[in-house]
């Protein structure tokens, strides 16, 4: 699944939580239903009900490569 190794140098490194695994399965199986991701979305349902402050509090420190992963994502979908 081409989004899902869009992630792997996030999930390669051996380093996330079971929770923020779980995050990015539920990010990677909405990237794969709608294609795209608006970054609001990941302050709602699903991703809130894996952490209720969504996406900022579970990646503090990563935040901003994820968000560079969704962009680039979002960029090849829409080409």
């Amino acid at each position: 699944m081409l989004c899902k190794s869009a992630f792997s140098a996030l999930l390669d490194n051996g380093s996330m939580s079971a929770v923020q695994i779980e995050f990015i399965n539920t990010l990677t199986h909405y990237l794969a239903e709608n294609g795209v991701i608006e970054k609001k979305v990941l302050y709602r349902q699903p991703f809130t009900n894996i952490d209720s402050s969504g996406v900022s509090n579970l990646f503090s420190g990563k935040t901003v490569q994820l968000v560079q992963i969704i962009d680039n994502s979002n960029a090849r979908a829409t080409a």
